[in-house]
């Protein structure tokens, strides 16, 4: 379990304790934001606050392994997100760091001030503007979201050629093919 520092716990004592977002997507390039109104530096990484965090979806904890989703909107007036919408930012890890401002308003960012409030995969990303604000926004899921997932099975010539090419069981099953005299299911 960690164990969060003593300046991380008395701001969490305050009569109105107040806190900050950092989030981390590792793409080909790593994007940081903070929730914060100013640029942080957090275990030696600058988190920017040009496009802040604007909302995120609170960390759950679940009894059991289901499909938990993770949202984040991040404010994009100058377009920067909107690359990393376009060249397919799912699959990358997301990382979403909580931390406590202190009791003279200033954020806390010791390694032991700071925890990771949730930690997953991005799974869609997509830009929305309603007129009078452009949003960047993520869902991700956890790894254990996975665990109950079933695949699909495309039953096509072309999906059985991306499992094995050498594969010839729906040759004949398309479109304007051959008659087949092969019955399927009981006679």
């Amino acid at each position: 379990m960690r164990q969060l520092s003593a300046a991380a716990l008395a701001a969490l004592n305050l009569d109105n304790p107040t806190f900050f977002i950092l989030a981390k997507i590792e793409f080909s390039t790593i994007l940081r934001a903070t929730s914060l109104p100013y640029d942080v530096v957090f275990n030696g990484a600058t988190y920017l606050s040009s496009n802040p965090i604007y909302s995120f979806g609170p960390p759950r904890v679940s009894s059991s392994v289901d499909r938990e989703v993770y949202e984040l909107a991040m404010l994009d007036h100058d377009n920067s997100y909107q690359a990393f919408a376009r060249s397919g930012v799912t699959g990358s890890l997301l990382t979403i760091y909580a931390g406590f401002l202190d009791s003279s308003k200033q954020p806390l960012l010791g390694t032991n001030d700071v925890f990771v409030a949730y930690q997953g995969y991005v799974d869609s990303c997509k830009v929305a503007n309603d007129g009078s604000s452009k949003l960047f926004l993520i869902r991700a899921s956890s790894p254990m979201g996975n665990l109950d997932a079933s695949g699909g099975y495309i039953a096509s010539k072309d999906g059985m050629d991306q499992v094995n090419t050498a594969d010839t069981s729906f040759d004949d099953i398309y479109s304007g093919g051959r008659s087949v005299s092969l019955k399927w299911g009981k006679s």
